[in-house]
């Protein structure tokens, strides 16, 4: 247990790529809830262009391979949606997702 809670944004700042690559070593047994803070909480990361920061998307990317194949619904369509967010932006009608609207009916 953590000894205070935590939230997403104050997460990115502690993400690294090592950081990544042990949450996608260990995602099969992280909770559900956990696992969405951690897709979460790269959107909050500050984009500077950086080597460094290449590094952590590239990392990102590869959880995300997995994230999107997560048994829980909401886990994989965060993951889904966060992919498509940090790759091409939000667009108008990310809420018309099949994944989404499939979901939430």
């Amino acid at each position: 247990k953590l000894a205070t809670p935590w939230t997403a944004d104050r997460v990115s700042t502690t993400l690294n790529p090592d950081v990544l690559k042990q949450v996608e070593k260990k995602w099969s047994v992280i909770e559900p809830q956990v696992k969405l803070r951690v897709l979460l909480a790269v959107l909050g990361v500050k984009r500077t262009g950086s080597d460094d920061q290449a590094a952590l998307f590239e990392a990102f990317g590869s959880l995300l391979k997995v994230a999107v194949k997560d048994q829980d619904e909401w886990v994989s369509l965060t993951a889904s949606i966060t992919r498509n967010i940090t790759e091409k932006g939000i667009s108008e009608d990310e809420t018309q997702h099949p994944a989404f609207t499939d979901t939430c009916e």
